[in-house]
């Protein structure tokens, strides 16, 4: 990310108040690939000064080793590892010139990152024992923050989970800092100003508020336009990224078998039964194995009944939770021998279907759901922003999302439950095309919606629409108890 910063003034305060925190830290960020935190972390840089090295997958150990050598004598002065010969170096003495470093500079804080820690800590490469060896040691000096950065969540499962075989378990000092995807209102503030609420929307539908994916979209141009030159012409880098994020996570064999689940899954979500089913994978154990990965890596998710429902997991659901994903499987992947060839055909008016309206066939309705529960999960200290907090009363009281459903009987879209206020909030949602299909059949179907909450619990009824309600609709919700929102509501 080339712009100049902004955004992420929340997580540089975090960084920096770490960087000041008396005695020695061990930090970890983390985030999805894209979305941009090497762009936080050379800013932060900038700021404080500090020794920052990147992994590359394309170098050997050996090379980053020597490569790093050279960093540290601009960091520090001393050349003591640059003098030494490539195949006698190694991450532990690396690590012990570091420590020596700290502890002849007591006065002095020195901050220590590395950044693509996955192509850094490679499998034999020691860097992972070097460090955990030489913890102790950097922790004594009193004078060493140390963070590691890195875009796979398999790397983080595997060297620092809380289990005793993770080689850097219990290293951290502090709790992790999370990149998170840009909002609505910042994706409006900061891409594209002049586009409606409705296009925003439907760009986070399709780019999970990524920022590399983000500046893929020409912010110039109007919104079909610029959609269609950066998803649907044939230079676009969307038909290959989903590898890259699979590459990221599984080994190639456990890639494909990954991408057969992923693809199985669909709008509504799968059962274990029903992904075996799809993919023709006669091994459980194989299932199993691979949606727990998906799961840990959160690229997908999991719905389970909520209500009484919910601590019965039989039946549970795994849907893709990536937004980007998601609008790769449902719609780009179908495309991709039009997209492959096309130089500047409309593709994207194609998919709409409709001159006057955003909705994608099959796409649209269970990807709104997608945002709609992702702005209600982002429980932000300080709160979130979003009016829909408010409207719906979860500014305070502490609340899960869930979903709802029996077989041939009742859907809802989600199921808010609030402890707070012993109130579950049903939500039903509705991408439409033009204001004349918003009906007050709507207001019918929500108040139908059969739902048993916990014993002594209320129930509440709310509807959110992509476009705005009519005055006639909304004395007929007002009548009915039926709050009715609207997408400005998911802008904080």
């Amino acid at each position: 990310m080339a712009q100049t910063f902004f955004a992420r003034s929340d997580e540089l305060t975090r960084l920096h108040s770490f960087s000041s925190a008396p005695d020695s830290g061990f930090l970890m960020v983390r985030g999805r690939r894209r979305i941009g935190k090497t762009w936080l972390l050379t800013e932060f840089v900038q700021q404080v000064g500090a020794l920052y090295f990147q992994g590359d997958d394309g170098m050997s150990s050996r090379q980053l080793m020597k490569s790093l050598a050279e960093a540290w004598k601009s960091y520090s002065g001393d050349d003591s590892l640059s003098v030494i010969r490539l195949t006698d170096l190694s991450w532990k003495r690396i690590f012990n010139a570091i420590i020596r470093h700290c502890q002849s500079t007591p006065k002095k804080q020195h901050i220590f990152i590395f950044d693509e820690v996955q192509w850094i800590a490679k499998r034999k490469s020691g860097f992972s024992a070097s460090l955990k060896e030489a913890w102790p040691q950097l922790e004594k000096s009193g004078n060493a923050k140390l963070i590691i950065c890195g875009s796979s969540q398999r790397f983080f499962a595997q060297t620092t989970a809380s289990v005793e075989s993770s080689i850097l378990h219990r290293l951290r000092t502090a709790a992790d800092l999370w990149i998170e995807p840009f909002s609505l209102s910042e994706i409006k503030k900061h891409y594209f100003p002049q586009w409606t609420e409705e296009q925003i929307c439907l760009t986070f539908m399709m780019t999970g508020g990524i920022p590399y994916y983000l500046e893929r979209i020409e912010s110039g141009q109007n919104f079909i336009r610029a959609i269609n030159q950066a998803f649907f012409t044939r230079d676009t880098i969307f038909l290959d990224e989903f590898k890259e994020v699979l590459n990221l996570e599984f080994t190639k064999g456990s890639a494909a078998t990954a991408e057969k689940v992923m693809s199985s899954l669909g709008q509504d979500g799968s059962t274990l039964e029903n992904i075996r089913k799809k993919t023709g994978i006669t091994s459980e154990s194989t299932v199993r194995t691979i949606v727990d990965q998906l799961l840990t890596y959160q690229i997908i998710g999991e719905k389970t009944r909520a209500g009484k429902s919910k601590a019965n997991r039989r039946g549970s659901k795994f849907y893709l939770k990536d937004p980007f994903l998601n609008f790769y499987f449902q719609v780009l992947r179908s495309e991709t021998p039009q997209i492959r060839k096309n130089i500047r055909a409309n593709l994207f008016q194609k998919c709409l279907g409709s001159k006057t309206g955003y909705y994608i066939e099959n796409f649209s309705g269970k990807a709104f759901e997608l945002l709609v529960q992702w702005v209600l999960e982002q429980k932000l200290s300080p709160p979130s922003k979003e009016p829909i907090l408010k409207k719906l009363g979860l500014t305070e009281d502490p609340y899960e999302v869930g979903h709802f459903w029996e077989d041939g009987k009742t859907q809802i879209d989600l199921v808010i439950e609030n402890s707070g206020d012993r109130e579950s909030r049903l939500l039903e949602l509705k991408w439409i095309n033009k204001p004349a299909d918003l009906s007050s059949t709507y207001i019918e179907q929500v108040r139908e919606k059969q739902y048993s909450p916990p014993k002594g619990w209320t129930i509440s009824y709310h509807l959110l629409t992509s476009k705005p309600a009519s005055a006639p609709l909304k004395k007929k919700a007002k009548a009915e108890r039926v709050q009715i929102l609207e997408l400005s509501d998911l802008f904080g």
